[in-house]
């Protein structure tokens, strides 16, 4: 008989590639996990992983049985959810993946009153970059996930949250900062500071205004700064010169004497689109729908408004 700690054992082992790694995630010792992997491979009359190679590797059939094994066990945890839903009580835990160009700037609006008002409901947020968050959603290590990117994975489901205007944020020295708004075509290369996770979106931006040559260049760049900080960045342009690219809930922090720093674009309002992603079959799919519809609450209604924007197709 398929047991479901023998599915979680399969899927520990697919996630880290390495029993042992595996044996100490599940808190259970190597021989004891091997073991019951090796009855379910003698069940099945299959070989699920193969054991020569290093790091572990699964068979093309233990694929198969890896993925499905995912979903049965998605489908056994909702037993929890809904005992809670009949009872009309909400609780449990939901691990949400945020990149960093959101996080600091999200988090602190929403979580101490979604906290208030489901106090049976545990939120764990963790930073990661888009491939690692996509990653980490598929392999069931986080529940969903609140990204700018889209992802290109059918089985991943996704929806909008919020747009927010990206805008620049220059050095008081720069010309920029002198002006109420700035045309597309005035923005030079060579005095711009760039973050990882905006980089694709500001070229889709330039792409759309045809500009895309002159920021795809790398001849006039004489200083590359990658990070996931937008803070760190907006002290690079502060101390270093030159400009940025900021999202709206970034800008909206930026203390009051140094608005001035910050302009819109002339006849042009950009906006990203803010999603939430999760597997399509997921257990904790009314957690996910619960903090999707209070983050939504919890923004200015204008955040939420598509229309008074142009959308940057990432």
């Amino acid at each position: 008989m398929i047991t479901l700690i023998q599915l979680e054992y399969v899927i520990a082992v697919d996630t880290y590639r390495h029993f042992a790694k595996a044996a100490q995630k599940c808190f259970v010792t190597q021989p004891t996990l091997s073991m019951q992997i090796k009855k379910l491979e003698e069940h099945l009359g299959i070989i699920i992983f193969d054991r020569s190679k290093q790091p572990v590797m699964p068979t093309e059939i233990g694929k198969k049985i890896i993925e499905q094994s995912r979903i049965i066990l998605r489908e056994s945890e909702k037993i929890p959810q809904i005992i809670n839903s009949f009872e009309n009580f909400v609780s449990g835990e939901v691990k949400i993946g945020i990149t960093p160009t959101i996080g600091p700037y999200l988090i602190p609006k929403i979580t101490g009153s979604f906290m208030k008002k489901y106090p049976g409901v545990s939120l764990y947020f963790k930073e990661l970059v888009p491939d690692q968050l996509f990653d980490e959603i598929k392999k069931d290590l986080i529940d969903g996930g609140i990204i700018a990117t889209p992802s290109k994975d059918d089985s991943l489901e996704t929806s909008s949250l919020f747009y927010e205007e990206i805008m620049i944020y220059a050095n008081p020295s720069h010309p920029f900062s002198h002006k109420d708004e700035i045309d597309i075509k005035e923005l030079e290369n060579s005095n711009l500071l760039n973050i990882k996770g905006l980089k694709e979106e500001v070229l889709q931006l330039f792409t759309y205004q045809n500009q895309n040559e002159l920021f795809r260049s790398e001849k006039k760049v004489l200083l590359k700064y990658e990070s996931g900080s937008l803070e760190a960045l907006k002290r690079m342009v502060d101390k270093e010169g030159g400009y940025t690219f900021l999202p709206e809930l970034a800008i909206n922090l930026i203390e009051n004497e140094k608005k001035n720093q910050v302009i819109r674009f002339k006849n042009l309002t950009p906006l990203r689109e803010i999603k939430m992603v999760s597997n399509k079959i997921s257990a904790k799919s009314r957690l996910i729908d619960l903090l999707a519809k209070h983050i939504k609450h919890c923004l200015p209604p204008h955040l939420l408004q598509k229309e008074r924007g142009q959308l940057i197709k990432t």
